[in-house]
């Protein structure tokens, strides 16, 4: 579906993807699964890992500015630029 200049796109897999009008991803939300590692950087991975452990990430957006991921505990953590924890809500 397009909203405005951006795309979202529900897979079969019901994995849902938010895509900006340049083709770059701005969301990616599993309901029940992790979303792929492949697109979780690796100082995320590790600190999600690190300090939650047994929790995945089902959600993951960033911008040019930020970084934010949901945990399946429904834990939301948002990183600055450079992957330092700015924000923890739940």
């Amino acid at each position: 579906k397009f909203i405005g200049s951006e795309y979202e796109v529900t897979y079969t897999d019901r994995t849902e993807v938010d895509f900006e009008s340049n083709g770059e991803w701005s969301s990616v939300e599993r309901k029940y699964e992790a979303v792929p590692a492949a697109i979780v950087p690796v100082q995320i991975a590790d600190y999600v890992k690190n300090t939650f452990a047994g929790q995945f990430i089902k959600k993951i957006d960033r911008d040019k500015y930020t970084w934010e991921v949901e945990l399946s505990n429904g834990l939301e953590i948002k990183f600055d630029r450079k992957f330092q924890v700015i924000d923890i809500d739940d």
